[in-house]
């Protein structure tokens, strides 16, 4: 077992995971996962600094893309922060699940800082990689923190998952890839090894808001969770 949420089944001995949050009717699922990904790694290089928590809503409002609720690509965020001087705002800005870029066509309304925010944050992100492909790849990727994944999240079989170990071909079905989730372990249920799966739909979904899905030792995943994936290095910050 693995598990980035619990102290004793990580090397770091670190409860390195905040509380599970839920994005609304907002396609800002790629928002979610790259902000929970950067705060267990910033925790992880930095544990004396405590665990922080970095607004999604930033994000959201704040990328050259606009995306808005309709969707984005975590990896391009992970760009954007890599850039001289990017920082990122310790969480003061509400979450909103809608947007200013989204609303009557209007234009981003953007604050760096947060609507009250007392600081900024440098990232300190180095760079990002590629995890893909292979159960290996992943429990190896997963030693040195959190692992953003995509899988498909129109089906039953994940929206309604509530209990167990989720080992459905049903739940890869359309074969299409369109929602951003964030891997923090894997571990052995009755001798069923499965990830563990980190969702931004709240804690009435799943369980407590996260998913147990099957290992399988080849091929796309269950639901599609091992076709790409990716990590975060980050630089300890003074």
């Amino acid at each position: 077992m693995f598990d980035w949420s619990v102290a004793a089944n990580n090397p770091a001995g670190l409860n390195a995971v905040n509380p599970i949050t839920d994005q609304g009717p907002c396609g800002s699922c790629w928002a979610f996962c790259d902000a929970a990904a950067l705060e267990i790694q910033h925790y992880i290089q930095n544990p004396s600094q405590g665990m922080l928590k970095f607004s999604e809503q930033q994000i959201v409002d704040c990328n050259p893309w606009r995306w808005g609720c309709n969707g984005g690509w975590p990896e391009d965020i992970f760009d954007l922060w890599m850039s001289p001087g990017q920082v990122h705002a310790i969480e003061r800005l509400t979450y909103a699940a809608a947007p200013n870029d989204y609303i009557a066509g209007q234009n981003a309304t953007c604050n760096p800082g947060g609507a009250t925010a007392s600081a900024a944050y440098s990232t300190g992100l180095v760079r990002w990689y590629y995890a893909t492909n292979a159960p290996v790849n992943y429990v190896n990727a997963l030693v040195s923190g959190p692992v953003v994944l995509y899988i498909e999240a129109d089906t039953f079989t994940w929206q309604g998952y509530s209990s167990g170990i989720i080992n459905s071909s049903c739940c890869f079905a359309g074969r299409q890839l369109n929602h951003a989730v964030l891997l923090v372990g894997w571990r052995v249920t009755n001798q069923q090894s499965a990830w563990i799966i980190r969702n931004s739909w709240g804690t009435g979904w799943g369980v407590g808001g996260y998913a147990y899905v099957k290992m399988t030792n080849t091929g796309y995943g269950v639901c599609g969770e091992q076709y790409q994936g990716f990590g975060i290095n980050m630089a300890t910050v003074a």
